[in-house]
């Protein structure tokens, strides 16, 4: 926290700024609760999901804003590190990742459109069918 951006963030602590969560701040600024009340679902997602995602990343908190709320909420990632699956998927109710079944990374990242088209279609096909 306050030592990134070159020690900005500790000299405006020395200011008198407090600490506040960067991803508790969108999601109010998004007001993402309210939105939630209406949502049967949430997708949210990063580029690389990994052990670090569980740590106050975004999608972890929206994670935890859509439980709260009783909303399933679907992790859709360029990539997820494998060591930390097991660990994401007890998170969300559902963890995707670009990279696979048949689509490289370079793939991914060349022709991000229709590969994210491509699995969102996928997903829509078997999960939410199979988790309603």
């Amino acid at each position: 926290g306050a030592g990134a951006a070159g020690g900005l963030g500790y000299a405006l602590l020395l200011c008198g700024a407090r600490r506040r969560s960067g991803a508790e701040a969108l999601c109010e600024l998004m007001q993402l609760d309210a939105a939630l009340a209406q949502a049967d679902w949430v997708i949210t997602g990063e580029g690389q999901s990994d052990a670090q995602t569980l740590h106050g990343k975004l999608p972890w908190v929206v994670a935890q804003h859509a439980r709260r709320a009783q909303v399933p909420v679907l992790l859709l990632s360029g990539m997820i590190e494998a060591s930390s699956r097991v660990t994401l998927e007890q998170a969300f109710t559902a963890c995707h990742a670009l990279v696979g079944d048949g689509i490289t990374q370079t793939q991914a990242m060349q022709e991000t459109a229709g590969c994210l088209s491509e699995r969102a279609r996928r997903i829509a096909q078997t999960t939410f069918t199979r988790l309603r």
